[in-house]
């Protein structure tokens, strides 16, 4: 099936980009699971994360080791790319910003972005001015429309999607679920 959306996005894939965020932050494209392994399993095995982004959340580090294969593997085909959020003076990975192609098992066929971070990095507008860098970039590879699924009582999310552009496109489906999107200028 020929997917229009990914047309002018292959550089997207062929060439992952390093997005400085600030002086303190940088977007880093997943690339060495040996050192990423026990910040995802950190960031990504909180009951946050397991009730608002089911398919990221890992139980013990050895799930992180299983899971790390398996996004390598849809990155290669072109169903997700994940993005570190890095506190570049100490390498430090605080948090992730995955985004799901029109390629992947997302039920809306199109561009969606999911984000977290680690507790301790939470409510200080990281994931915020994470997002607007990277819609920055999203932007130069001619994407055209974003969309993102939020937990009903996910407040924080809501903010930092209402902050950074995103629309409510409706209020509720049947996993409780509020979809919003973003439509590039």
């Amino acid at each position: 099936m020929y997917y229009p959306a990914l047309k002018a996005n292959v550089d997207f894939f062929l060439k992952p980009m390093y997005l400085d965020i600030n002086e303190d932050l940088r977007l880093m494209p997943f690339s060495n699971p040996n050192k990423e392994v026990q910040a995802y399993f950190e960031n990504s095995s909180t009951n946050e994360i397991k009730k608002e982004i089911p398919g990221a959340y890992v139980e013990t580090f050895e799930n992180a080791i299983e899971r790390i294969p398996k996004l390598i593997n849809s990155f290669i085909m072109k169903q997700h790319f994940l993005y570190n959020i890095v506190l570049v003076d100490y390498s430090l990975i605080i948090g992730h910003i995955m985004l799901e192609t029109p390629l992947s098992q997302n039920p809306i066929k199109e561009w969606n972005i999911n984000f977290w971070i680690n507790n301790d990095w939470a409510n200080r507008g990281i994931v915020t001015i994470a997002v607007r860098r990277l819609l920055k970039y999203l932007y130069t590879m001619q994407i055209s429309k974003l969309y993102a699924f939020v937990s009903f009582e996910n407040q924080a999310s809501k903010r930092v999607l209402a902050k950074t552009g995103f629309k409510q496109i409706s209020k509720k489906d049947t996993n409780g679920n509020e979809l919003y999107s973003y439509e590039f200028d």
